[in-house]
């Protein structure tokens, strides 16, 4: 339809509108707006219709590159073929667009009369014939099928430049018909001598650059192969137009490791840049030699550019030598870069002199052996099951004396003698540990008679332990608990034991061992009437109780006196457990128990009945007697009425008041005498929520949450299970509405103007009659606009989600939005004052603190930009003081820098760095066993892993440990074993719950108390490792 038409029929239809709904303007729009149609009628009228555009037609194709065999004009499928296509009816040039297949090409230009068009092809992913397509602006198109060949690429190289270069310069192509890449698997492809470039850079069809690769020197063959499969191939006879590859220069960085034994051909591992693998073409002759002191290396394997490993040749002397790598004919030299060390050698046990004399002593340490061998030098460290030795002394190359440090567990060790050049010789099984063999005779409760013996399970109690190789310091220990009190005394017959037993849980025969203190242990056999020890359980008795009754619901404190009451005993009212149970001494002597009666819900007489930890029970001969409750409300308000108390209102206004919203919801407390913890409340008749019984030594308190009413007084309703009830009022009042607060949210040092909307806030032209509260803090700067609205300045108050409260002090109406505000702490300005520990290893798992100010909760920290884990924070509130701890992730060995950054993005770099440093030998931990134990600590458990290291003295009061914590907490009587894999140890008190596990190897200075830990050479945690409970 004409778009004139359109208009002349919209005039129409607003003109007839208008009329219809008013007649008399009508009339008058009527005249104006036929007038106004004419117009438009004229004004149409000499206007011509616009001409239907005509669509475009093909009569021809042709292809500056000629036709295929088919004749279908044709081109590479790196396009640049110039294209002429006639017909009629084609757009301006910048109007129309030519496809080829889906790809639009370039238009050249479009002849005047629209006949014919001249196009430049563009690339194509793949080799065929495509539908060439013209499409006018206004949208008319014409498609020629098959109306052009795309076939394989034919590239040609001119020229390159430079035409010198080595390894990484990047050479420029010149030529033709090159193509970029189509996908990842068909690329433009470079080699160079034969080998791809590393790196390919497509700028146009007739200009690629390119990397050179590492290779041997020379004239090389350049081939450029498109993703189409055309290949060029450039090798010129002129020797000036060719490429030459330059030598690369070799560098050495680094040679792992860089000492080792004269003597020995030592496997090391060189480092650096541009080493070539192979032989040079048809010879056995390698690219890349190495040499050390001027000798040939062996077993020379060039594991990629960067990497070489061989065999050092052998040296009989000491000293540095110089590393040179040769690639090509270039050397690369690493001056002093490996140095050999001396090869001490211990003779075998069976030589003569032996290796080792004497052969034999005690695991306390303290015996003095000779080392006999050769190669040993001034200032050489001997160990003995991986612990330095003492008093040693050098006497020339081939003797040693020493004296043995202490070790356990008895048995062999290797002796190791290490040089200060870090020669080094070892002799497995090389000294023999020993350890006493006590034995136990008798056991008796005199010192003058034989066995048995017994003792309470209450402990406390004196036996006699008679027999032989008892040693000083010697520990008894009666079921595994060690005694508190041992006196050793030593006659001509015997050695003789004075122990105190400790409590036990169990009675019967009981294991009894002997200790001393090198670890050798002997046990009484209880299958011997001599060697026999028991424990014998306790008897209680109940003498009288006070007092002897209470109401079902008082729960006071009952008295118990009697005999033999142990630590845990349970108090039961029938069938009923007392809680708050605690058992002492009077000052007579005689047993007391404390306890909480326990509710019932029915009155009546009961039986008492003690039962001690050990089963150990008693029942008292007189009976408990409970009585009915007589519930009482104490709790006043400012009026004087006893009556529960709007704890919200007190809390916010220090006013006592009765009232409440009729919504409910309002937090109330009733203070009294005899509320069952079972109460039912029911205010109006209805049951008030989250009932909660406190009950003090001097009075019950109820808290409740009110439910919904109308206004006006409610009876208040307490009833006990026992049928016991009382009465009271409380007030429902129609209470104020938060329906929107803007801004909902402000810093924590206050300040905010908030308006806060609503309804029926209390007006008053001569005063504010309405508080305002956010998070339990009154702000007094309260501007009451209306009933409905309320504009406010927030008072300061710490982070985070608060409840605003308003109320009507007029009749305490209230009304709480639950986290209606939200503070948010300032931009933050964090500072790093100190790390501990300042080092640790490379692979990570060292615990870290991070002392500051300003490190706010979410903060995360990085070492060296790499993130830690198990971030935890804690800010003290006294001193302002942020602590952060976290385990350290794996880094580069070196100093790191140390990052914390807030979650406002605000950050503090530490002071001092964190130096990762590469350990000996990596840290394991596999297992812990038990996994779990008393809170109260005491257990003995073995850890099993790998590297873990004996106490070694590395320098006068300088030691290294191996340390062991749970849960933060320090184990006590840690004993790494021989085998280095295995720890046993005694676990600390702790929290209820899984706990980390951490073994760490410190360096430690032990002339301080207690020890100072220098340095955390390795760490490793074992997650929630070990579990701590609650004992039974």
């Amino acid at each position: 339809m004409r778009k004139e038409t359109n208009y002349l029929n919209k005039i129409t239809y607003i003109i007839a509108n208008h009329i219809k709904s008013n007649k008399t303007a009508g009339k008058k729009l009527l005249k104006s707006g036929l007038s106004l149609l004419l117009v438009f009628m004229m004004f149409f009228s000499v206007l011509p219709l616009p001409a239907k555009a005509a669509v475009p037609e093909i009569t021809s194709i042709s292809s500056s590159e000629g036709t295929t065999s088919e004749g279908i004009p044709s081109g590479t499928s790196a396009g640049g073929t110039q294209v002429t296509i006639k017909g009629s009816n084609f757009a301006p040039a910048g109007q129309i667009k030519v496809l080829f297949g889906e790809i639009e090409a370039k238009v050249v230009s479009v002849d005047t009369e629209g006949k014919i068009i001249t196009v430049i092809s563009p690339p194509y992913p793949s080799i065929g014939k495509v539908n060439i397509t013209v499409k006018n602006f206004t949208g008319e198109t014409v498609t020629k099928e098959d109306g052009y060949e795309y076939l394989k690429s034919s590239p040609e190289i001119e020229k390159i430049s430079p035409t010198k270069g080595t390894a990484g310069t990047e050479i420029t192509i010149t030529g033709k018909q090159f193509m970029r890449d189509i996908d990842s698997k068909n690329k433009l492809l470079v080699k160079i001598g034969g080998i791809l470039s590393t790196k390919v850079t497509f700028v146009s069809s007739t200009t690629i650059k390119a990397v050179v690769p590492l290779q041997t020197s020379g004239y090389k063959e350049i081939v450029v192969e498109n993703p189409d499969g055309g290949i060029a191939t450039y090798s010129p006879d002129n020797d000036s137009e060719r490429f030459f590859y330059e030598k690369a220069t070799p560098t050495i960085l680094k040679i792992e490791p860089s000492k080792g034994p004269i003597n020995t051909q030592n496997e090391i591992t060189i480092k650096g840049t541009n080493f070539i693998a192979g032989n040079y073409e048809e010879t056995s002759t390698p690219i890349t030699t190495v040499t050390v002191g001027g000798q040939p290396a062996t077993d020379v394997v060039v594991v990629d550019e960067k990497t070489i490993t061989a065999k050092t040749p052998e040296f009989s002397t000491t000293g540095p030598r110089h590393v040179i790598v040769t690639v090509d004919g270039i050397n690369a030299i690493k001056e002093n870069g490996f140095t050999f060390i001396s090869n001490p050698h211990i003779n075998s046990l069976d030589d003569s002199p032996p290796g080792i004399a004497p052969l034999h002593g005690s695991v306390l340490g303290g015996t003095t052996i000779n080392i006999n061998g050769s190669g040993f030098m001034p200032g050489a460290i001997v160990k003995l099951g991986g612990t330095r030795a003492k008093d040693i002394i050098v006497h020339g190359e081939t003797r040693i004396t020493a004296t043995t440090p202490p070790y356990l567990p008895p048995g062999s060790v290797s002796v190791t003698v290490t040089n200060p050049d870090g020669g080094e010789a070892v002799l497995d099984a090389g000294f023999v540990y020993t350890q006493s063999q006590p034995e136990i005779v008798s056991i008796s409760n005199k010192i003058d008679k034989s066995g048995p013996a017994t003792s309470s399970v209450l402990g406390g109690e004196t036996v006699f332990i008679k027999g032989h190789n008892f040693e000083s310091g010697v520990k008894v220990y009666f079921a595994g608990k060690e005694s508190p009190k041992v006196i050793l005394e030593k006659t001509d017959t015997y050695d003789i034991i004075k122990a105190q037993t400790p409590p036990s849980s169990n009675e019967g025969l009981t294991t009894v061992r002997v200790e001393n203190k090198d670890g050798g242990f002997a046990e009484n056999d209880n299958n011997i009437s001599d060697m026999q020890f028991s424990y014998i359980r306790s008897e209680p008795s109940i003498e009288s109780f006070s007092p002897n009754s209470s109401s079902t619901v008082s729960q006071g404190e009952i008295t118990i006196l009697g005999s033999e009451f142990m630590d845990g005993a349970k108090v039961f009212f029938g069938g009923l457990q007392a809680d708050d149970v605690i058992v002492s001494q009077t000052s007579e002597g005689k047993y007391q128990i404390t306890a909480k009666i326990p509710e019932t819900t029915t009155p009546g007489q009961v039986v008492i009945k003690v039962v001690n930890p050990d089963g150990g029970e008693t029942v008292a001969e007189n009976k408990f007697t409970y009585t009915k409750s007589s519930p009482k409300i104490t709790s006043q308000t400012d009026s004087g009425e006893f009556a529960p108390i709007n704890t919200e209102v007190e809390s916010l206004m220090r006013a006592k008041v009765n009232t409440g919203t009729t919504v409910g919801g309002t937090p109330i407390r009733i203070e009294g005498e005899d509320f069952s913890s079972k109460v039912k409340l029911l205010i109006g008749g209805r049951s008030a929520t989250n009932i909660k019984v406190i009950k003090e030594s001097d009075k019950h308190i109820i808290t409740a949450i009110t439910p919904p009413a109308e206004a006006g007084e409610r009876t208040v309703e307490i009833i006990n299970p026992d049928g016991s009830t009382v009465t009271s009022t409380f007030k429902y009042v129609v209470s104020p509405t938060i329906t929107g607060i803007t801004p909902d949210t402000g810093t924590t040092e206050g300040g905010t103007t908030v308006v806060i909307d609503g309804s029926g806030f209390e007006t008053n032209p001569n005063e504010t009659k309405v508080k305002v509260f956010f998070g339990g803090v009154e702000t007094y700067d309260v501007n009451v606009e209306s009933s409905q609205r309320i504009t406010v300045k927030t008072p300061r108050n710490s982070e985070g989600a608060k409840d605003v409260t308003v109320i009507n002090t007029s009749d305490y109406g209230s009304f709480t939005k639950k986290n209606g505000f939200e503070y948010t702490l300032p931009p933050s300005n964090p500072a790093i004052e100190k790390i501990e520990p300042t080092s640790g290893s490379t692979a990570g798992g060292t615990q870290i603190t991070v002392t500051g100010t300003d490190i706010r909760s979410g903060a995360v920290l990085t070492i060296g930009g790499k993130r830690a884990t198990d971030v935890k924070i804690i800010v003290d509130e006294n001193s302002k003081k942020s602590v952060l701890t976290a385990i350290t992730p794996p880094g580069e060995a070196g100093e790191q820098e140390v990052k914390v950054t807030n979650t406002d993005g605000n950050f503090a770099i530490s002071p001092t760095p964190f130096t990762y440093k590469i350990p000996e030998k990596a840290l394991a931990l596999v297992s812990i066993t038990p996994n779990k134990g008393s809170i109260e600590g005491g257990t003995i458990v073995t850890l099993y892993g790998a590297n873990f290291v004996k106490d070694t003295q590395i320098e006068g009061d300088i030691f290294k440990k191996t340390k062991v914590t749970i849960g933060g907490n320090e184990c006590s009587e840690i004993q790494v074993l021989d085998d280095l894999k295995t720890i046993r140890a005694k676990t600390p008190g702790g929290i209820e719950g899984p706990q980390d596990v951490i073994v760490k190897i410190v360096k430690v200075d032990v002339s301080q108390t207690p020890e100072k830990e220098l340095e955390i050479e390795s760490q490793v945690v074992l997650k929630n490792g070990f579990t701590y409970e609650i004992p039974q």
